[in-house]
C-alpha cells in the first residue's frame, strides 16, 4: 500500500516503510500525481527540461526509471507508474493520496473523528511540489479546509462540547482572517453558552484582524447573537459533564435509550447496568442515554472508565478523579467519597464494570456500591458489563445486537439498524452502491454487533461486499472446525470479523498493530513511533482499517477486544523478539517521560492524565 502526503511535508510511505525521493524524483510523482491522465514522454520532458534540446528525453528516462525503483517496479514490472511511450500514474486499491482524499471528502458526510483527521494534515504544499498545484486549485483546497473546520464546529455543537467547539472556531479563523463566516460561527457558539458579553469581542477581533469596519452583516449577526446569548445565560447552562464524544449520530437503540431515561428520570433504581458481550455498543448507549438526562443531576453528570481499577479503593480514586474530589488523610478514601457525595444529585456512568468482578473483590466492590447509594440516595449510578452486578438495587437492560435482516433476501433489510449502521460506516469509504443482499448476509453474519460491523465495513474500498461475507464465512467455518463450545460460541462471529480483516492486512501493519497492543490504553504519536516506529502514514493506515481511531486529543486509542486480540498473535513464539524489543522501547520511553514529567508536571498535568493508565 502506498501513502503519499502532498499537503505539508511531502512524505511518502510504501508498504510501511518510508521511501527518500530527490527533489527532482519528488517533484516528477507530484506532477504525475496532481496531473491524471496519459502523458507523452516529450510533453513530460518539457515540463522538467525545456531548455536541454535532445538531452530532456534521456533525462526523463533516467528519473523514471529510478522512480519505478524506489516504488519497488521496473520497466517489466509496471504496477503503479505505467507506461512506456505515454505515461501515467495508476492507483491501486488501499493507495492514499492525502490531498486527493481531502479534495473529495463530503464533510457534511463524515464523521468527526475523520474531520479532525483531515483538519490536521491540512498545510500548505511542500516549496518543491507546490508549483504543480494551480492556483485556482490550491484556492479549492483551501476552501475545503474551510468546509472541514465549519463541520467540526458544528459537531461540537451538536454535542454540547463548547470548550471543543471555541477551539476548532478560532481554528477556523486562523485559516483565514478575513472570512466573515468564521466570525459568525464562533458568535454561534458563544450564544449557545449564554456569554452574551464574549460575543462583543469576537466583533472586535475582526476589526483587528483585518483592520476594517463591521459590515452590515456582521453588525446584525453580533446584536442577534448576543440577544441568544443573554436568554440562554438567563435559562441556565448544562450541569457539568466529563461525557465523551463519539463520532456521528448513535444508529439504532431508540428503544434501549428510552428504557434507560425512563428508569433514570422515574427513579425505578438507583443502579442501573446495561449488559452485553464486548462489542455490542454499551459504552455508546450509556453516554447518549446519559446526555439526555444531563438536565435531571445539577451536580453534573461523569464517565469513569473502570479497567484499570482492581479494588473498592482503586475504583474510588478513579471516581474521586473523574468528579474532582481530592481524598485527605484519616479516612479511607472509599468512605470519604461516600460523605462527600451524600447530598449530592449526581449520575455516575461507571464503564467496563466487567474488569473489577473479575479481579476477585467482585462481592465487595458491589457491597460497597450499594452502601454509596444507600448513603447518598441522590446518587444513580449507570454501569455497562459484559455481567451483572447481582446487587439487590440493581435493574438490567441485555443488549443484543443490532436488528438484522430476516434472511439475506428480506425486502426490508433497508429498515434494519445493523444495515443502516453498515451502510453509514462504508459510505465514508465508498460512493458506489453496494448490493443490499451481500449486505444483509454481513449483518447475518456477524449478528449485528457494532464493533464487528465497523471492522467489515472498513474493507469495502478494496473489497467487494460478497467478497467480505465470504471472507467471515470462511473464518467462522474454520472456527466451528477447531471446536468452539456452547460456552464461547457468541464470540465466533465476532472472532471471525477480526480474523477476515487481519488477514486483509499487509504483514508489517500486522506487525505495528500488535506492538501498538503493549500499550494499556491510548497512546501519543510521538509514543507510537518511539515505540512500535510508527509513521503518520502507519496509523493512518490502520485507522482507515478501524482497528485504531483517532481522539479528540490527538491519541490513538483502539477497543479493549482488538486489544486482546493483537496480544494473543503478538504471543506467538514466531514474534518472540519483536515482542521483547517492544516491551523494552515501552518502558524506556516511559522512563523518559515519567523523568521529565517529574521536572515540569505543573506545566503539563493533561499530559500527565493522558497517560497515567501507560505508566
Amino acid at each position: 500500500m502506498l501513502s503519499i502526503k502532498l499537503l505539508g511535508a511531502l512524505e511518502i510511505v510504501l508498504d510501511g516503510k518510508p521511501v527518500v525521493l530527490s527533489r527532482r524524483h519528488a517533484r516528477l510523482l507530484a506532477f504525475l500525481l496532481l496531473n491524471p491522465g496519459r502523458h507523452t514522454r516529450v510533453d513530460v520532458a518539457d515540463v522538467f527540461w525545456p531548455d536541454e534540446g535532445d538531452l530532456h528525453l534521456s533525462n526523463l528516462r533516467h528519473n523514471i526509471y529510478v522512480l519505478r525503483q524506489a516504488l519497488g517496479e521496473s520497466d517489466k514490472h509496471q504496477v503503479r507508474l505505467v507506461g512506456n511511450d505515454d505515461i501515467h500514474f495508476h492507483l491501486q486499491p488501499g493507495d492514499y493520496i492525502d490531498v486527493l482524499r481531502f479534495e473529495h471528502i463530503e464533510p457534511a458526510k463524515t464523521d468527526l473523528a475523520n474531520l479532525i483527521q483531515l483538519a490536521d494534515s491540512f498545510g500548505m504544499p511542500d516549496p518543491d511540489t507546490i508549483d504543480f498545484f494551480p492556483d485556482h486549485r490550491l484556492g479549492q483546497i483551501t476552501k475545503q479546509q474551510d468546509r472541514v473546520l465549519a463541520r467540526i464546529v458544528e459537531c461540537y455543537l451538536e454535542q454540547t462540547d463548547v470548550a471543543n467547539a471555541l477551539l476548532w472556531a478560532d481554528r477556523r479563523i486562523q485559516h483565514d482572517l478575513f472570512n466573515e463566516d468564521a466570525y459568525i460561527a464562533k458568535m454561534q457558539v458563544l450564544a449557545e453558552a449564554g456569554m452574551d458579553e464574549a460575543v462583543a469581542t469576537v466583533a472586535v477581533a475582526y476589526e483587528h484582524n483585518t483592520q476594517t469596519h463591521l459590515s452590515t452583516r456582521l453588525r446584525h449577526e453580533r446584536e442577534r447573537f448576543a440577544e441568544k446569548a443573554r436568554k440562554k445565560a438567563e435559562q441556565g447552562r448544562l450541569p457539568p459533564h466529563n461525557l465523551p464524544h463519539f463520532p456521528g449520530a448513535l444508529v439504532g437503540r431508540t428503544r434501549e435509550q428510552k428504557w434507560i431515561v425512563k428508569h433514570i428520570e422515574q427513579g425505578d433504581s438507583p443502579i442501573i447496568t446495561v449488559v452485553g458481550m464486548g462489542g455490542m455498543g454499551k459504552t455508546r448507549l450509556a453516554v447518549e442515554a446519559a446526555r439526555q438526562v444531563l438536565r435531571n443531576f445539577p451536580d453534573g453528570v461523569y464517565f469513569v472508565n473502570t479497567t484499570h481499577a482492581h479494588n473498592v479503593t482503586s475504583l474510588a480514586t478513579h471516581i474521586a478523579q473523574s468528579v474532582g474530589f481530592h481524598f485527605f488523610g484519616g479516612i479511607a478514601p472509599e468512605q470519604q467519597l461516600i460523605g462527600w457525595l451524600n447530598g449530592k444529585c449526581l449520575l455516575l456512568v461507571l464503564d467496563a464494570v466487567e474488569h473489577i468482578l473479575g479481579a476477585g473483590t467482585d462481592r465487595q466492590v458491589v457491597v460497597w456500591l450499594d452502601q454509596l447509594v444507600d448513603a447518598a440516595d441522590q446518587i444513580c449510578i449507570l454501569a455497562t458489563s459484559r455481567e451483572r452486578l447481582l446487587s439487590p438495587h440493581e435493574i438490567v437492560l441485555d443488549l443484543a445486537g443490532l436488528s438484522i435482516p430476516a434472511d439475506i433476501d428480506d425486502a426490508r433489510a433497508d429498515d434494519c439498524d445493523a444495515v443502516k449502521l453498515f451502510q453509514r460506516l462504508a459510505g465514508r469509504r465508498f460512493d458506489e452502491d453496494m448490493p443490499l443482499r451481500d449486505v444483509s448476509h454481513i449483518c447475518r453474519l456477524v449478528q449485528g454487533m457494532p464493533l464487528a460491523l465497523e471492522m467489515a465495513a472498513s474493507w469495502v474500498r478494496v473489497r467487494t461486499c460478497q467478497q467480505i461475507a465470504t471472507g467471515i464465512q470462511e473464518a467462522l467455518d474454520l472456527a466451528a472446525r477447531e471446536g468452539y463450545t456452547a460456552s464461547i460460541s457468541q464470540y465466533a462471529n465476532l472472532r471471525a470479523s477480526f480474523d477476515y480483516s487481519w488477514q486483509q492486512l499487509e504483514t508489517t501493519e500486522q506487525l505495528l498493530f500488535m506492538k501498538l497492543c503493549a500499550f494499556e490504553s491510548s497512546c501519543s504519536p510521538e509514543a507510537a513511533k518511539r515505540v512500535a516506529n510508527a509513521s503518520g502514514g502507519n496509523l493512518l493506515a490502520l485507522a482507515d482499517k478501524s482497528f485504531i481511531r483517532r481522539e479528540a486529543s490527538g491519541y490513538f486509542a483502539m477497543h479493549d477486544l482488538l486489544r486482546q486480540y493483537g496480544r494473543e498473535r503478538f504471543s506467538d513464539p514466531a514474534h518472540a523478539q519483536d515482542a521483547e524489543t517492544t516491551q523494552q522501547r515501552l518502558i524506556d520511553y516511559f522512563a523518559d517521560f515519567a523523568e521529565v514529567q517529574q521536572a515540569t508536571k505543573h506545566l503539563n498535568h493533561d499530559g500527565f492524565e493522558l497517560e497515567w493508565v501507560n505508566l
